[in-house]
């Protein structure tokens, strides 16, 4: 499988998600999810390095409830975010949010052109 964005043909995310156990593994490290984080860690896992947007994240938290999930749920997926990159600590990954559209998950050698790329956009 070749890297969207760099095309390097050795890529390879190297994560392990048990979402029935509420688990990630890297290189044999066990991190404790709570059900929420695996469930955005595993959206986020599946479209590695490409844009997963909010409503899709929200779709999968709250979808199957009948009132569509809290008022606060944008706010909570904010929080549950912050929660999810300091789990992955330590870890070559990282959850990178762009604005207003959705968050995406790459590994930290892909994280200054990733940034660059955000700062030409902004300019």
């Amino acid at each position: 499988m070749n890297c969207p964005l760099c095309n390097h043909d050795s890529f390879d995310p190297g994560l392990t998600i048990n979402t029935s156990m509420a688990v990630v593994v890297y290189r044999g490290e066990v991190k404790n999810l709570t059900p929420e984080q695996t469930i955005i860690l595993a959206a986020l896992h599946r479209r590695f390095a490409l844009i997963t947007s909010i409503d899709s994240l929200l779709a999968l938290l709250y979808g199957g409830r009948k009132d569509g999930g809290p008022d606060t749920a944008a706010k909570i997926l904010q929080v549950q975010i912050c929660f999810l990159r300091k789990r992955l600590k330590g870890w070559p990954y990282k959850i990178i949010n762009h604005h207003g559209h959705g968050y995406s998950l790459i590994r930290e050698q892909h994280a200054a052109v990733e940034n660059n790329k955000h700062a030409k956009m902004r300019a």
